[in-house]
């Protein structure tokens, strides 16, 4: 299909969006239907069927006037797609119309409000909003009162997330009876073991392969160990791990050994993609302490079904003490950013749901040996060494977020030849496999950082702007700073209690099972939510208390914070190390290492250059300074960056 005939005066631009790759194939027919209607409605539009394909190829979130997203969730407000077609919907004034298929492939925000001020931003900015389920909306100009609008957008956003928080109670309810039944909740089958589907009242197994499905009535797919020679091969490998580790080897020990040995890993053969790429790179085939560690975790090789030993999902996650209820997120799940969970949590051994496999079969280790190295894992991961736990006890000492030029990835903290130094995390866990660069010394690279962070602030015309956020600083307030900022705390606790109340009893509105119990915890809802707004507006009243006048003359303090800026590079090592930490996060500083082959010592990939970005940290209210031309600092040279100890 090709695209819309040329329009009168009308230009539109088209988003599309399914949730998991499996949805794919709704990406053809939600741009199909934005043809035809751009067609009947007289709209130049330029996207056609053989743009999307070749954006899904290529891996693209934009393409001329087509922009997607595949396999990213409506929750996620920080999609590329997304966000690209919402600066061009506001911003661009040749464009009339903007078309998606239905609200819930534009947005499933927890909070109906944020969707709702995203797309009244684009009726503000004089484009109609066309939409194939649901009401279309036209544009308006800025002030107006739309009242019928807005119900639509309020409704539409609402029924978007409902449907996700009824979806995610449904699944998490059905995968519970799975668990307690023995039976699979889908997912590959562990190293060794294979899927299998068997038929009510049959004793014949039939073996599947990666990604085939078996579903229908009487019909259950279980995890068994594999029969053919080479799973036969991976299960003695699985013996042999567990015999290694009780005798006091360690993971990268036997990593290397079975490396050594050329024995394919648990995911040899397999291919990955990076986020937002079409490009697959082959998986290493290498074993490394985390798949090692992975075997031995899996209880399944002793003949028990365990579920629910990590948390996962955005919304909702398993209660084992209500296993037939599901509960909302913890604040030790909720991620960094705003709106977005950790997407997997690790919960203790004894939160498990464990049942005895649907089909029952002889343990491939002992059950006493398991536990015992279960165990023993337990207790060095608490102690460090381990998965999940900081390589270094104390972050301050490395107060700078340093990322591998070559894999992107973040480097770690670490000690090398008894000085501090950042190492590549991605050539640290695929033993130098899948990147080659290794580490840099620490107090070269902080030192190159901090240099940079200095002209940037002081000498690219920043000054100025500076020195009022200085004085802004040093302004006295006008209330007891203690008092005020202590009941500004409790007013916040208070706030969050009410918002996980009002959120938990919007949840119990929408899945009410008949229309006395859902009256109830509407009035709930409703008298939460007027006391949450009371407290807001009680909120800000202090806020602006607490908001500081100038005093008379504060210039000396001001000119003297700008002298021990300009010699930042020597105080800044010599202060404490959180201090400095807090500092350099609060710029949003991070220092990008690029290797080059080359010869030092052992070293044969060594650092050569570095280059320094500043971004708006938490403390700089959305980057007021506009730091650097470009957000760079200077370039480090590469005599400065080898590292002369690697040398010895």
């Amino acid at each position: 299909m090709t695209g819309s005939k040329t329009g009168l005066g009308r230009r539109g631009i088209v988003y599309v969006r399914c949730s998991t790759e499996d949805q794919d194939e709704s990406l053809p027919s939600q741009l199909a239907w934005a043809i035809r209607h751009a067609n009947s409605e007289g709209i130049e539009f330029q996207p056609t069927l053989e743009d999307l394909d070749r954006a899904l190829d290529e891996g693209l979130s934009e393409l001329g006037d087509l922009y997607l997203d595949s396999a990213v969730t409506g929750a996620d407000m920080h999609r590329p797609g997304f966000l690209a077609f919402h600066a061009r919907a506001v911003n661009d004034y040749s464009l009339t119309d903007v078309l998606f298929w239905a609200r819930d492939r534009f947005a499933r925000p927890e909070e109906s409000s944020e969707a709702m001020r995203l797309e009244k931003e684009i009726l503000f900015a004089g484009k109609n909003v066309s939409v194939a389920q649901g009401q279309s909306l036209a544009a308006r100009k800025r002030g107006s009162v739309a009242t019928f609008d807005d119900l639509v957008l309020v409704y539409e956003y609402g029924a978007a997330h409902g449907f996700r928080v009824d979806l995610a109670s449904k699944v998490l309810r059905g995968q519970a009876n799975n668990a307690r039944e023995g039976r699979t909740n889908g997912g590959r089958a562990p190293y060794g073991m294979a899927r299998a589907a068997v038929w009510e009242g049959s004793d014949d197994l039939e073996f599947l392969e990666d990604g085939e499905r078996r579903s229908g009535a009487g019909i259950t797919v279980v995890i068994v160990p594999g029969r053919d020679p080479a799973d036969l091969a991976k299960l003695e490998v699985v013996r042999e791990i567990h015999s290694l580790y009780a005798k006091g080897i360690g993971l990268p020990r036997i990593a290397k050994a079975l490396n050594e040995r050329g024995v394919p890993s648990p995911d040899a053969g397999r291919v990955r993609k990076k986020p937002g790429s079409a490009i697959a790179r082959p998986v290493s085939g290498k074993w490394t302490v985390s798949n090692t560690r992975g075997v031995l975790e899996q209880p399944l090789y002793k003949a028990v079904y365990a579920w629910a030993r990590r948390g996962e999902g955005s919304l909702l996650r398993f209660d084992p003490d209500s296993p037939t209820r599901s509960r909302e997120l913890e604040s030790s799940e909720h991620g960094t950013r705003r709106g977005k969970a950790k997407k997997v949590v690790k919960r203790d051994r004894e939160d498990w749901l464990t049942r005895t496999p649907a089909w029952s079969f002889e343990p491939i280790v002992a059950p006493e040996l398991w536990d015992a190295n279960f165990e023993r894992l337990r207790e060095r991961g608490s102690k460090g060494g381990q998965r999940g736990v900081p390589r270094c006890p104390d972050p301050g000492r490395y107060p700078l977020r340093v990322v591998c030029g070559s894999c992107g990835q973040p480097m770690s903290g670490t000690q090398k030849n008894g000085r501090c130094a950042y190492l590549c995390s991605t050539y640290s866990n695929s033993h130098g496999s899948e990147c080659a660069h290794n580490w840099c010394d620490r107090d070269i690279v902080v030192g190159y950082a901090l240099r940079g962070v200095r002209i940037v602030l002081l000498d690219e015309g920043n000054a100025d702007k500076l020195r009022v956020l200085i004085r802004e600083l040093y302004t006295p307030s006008t209330v007891d700073p203690a008092t005020s900022s202590s009941e500004l705390e409790q007013l916040e606790a208070q706030l969050d209690q009410l918002e996980s109340a009002r959120r938990a009893s919007d949840r119990d509105r929408r899945l009410a099972n008949d229309a006395l119990e859902r009256e109830d915890a509407e009035v709930l809802y409703q008298s939460l939510l007027v006391e949450s707004r009371a407290l807001r507006r009680k909120q800000q009243a202090l806020r602006q208390r607490l908001k500081q006048v100038s005093p008379a003359d504060i210039d000396g303090e001001v000119e003297a914070t700008m002298a021990l800026l300009s010699q930042l590079g020597e105080v800044a090592l010599d202060v404490e190390g959180e201090l400095l930490r807090e500092f350099l996060g609060a710029l949003g500083a991070s220092v990008t290492i690029e290797f080059a082959p080359g010869q030092i010592g052992r070293r044969r990939q060594i650092p050569v250059a570095a280059e320094l970005k500043l971004g708006a940290g938490p403390h700089m209210g959305g980057n007021p300074l506009a730091l650097g031309k470009d957000g760079r600092g200077e370039r480090i040279r590469t005599s400065d960056l080898c590292n002369p100890i690697a040398a010895r």
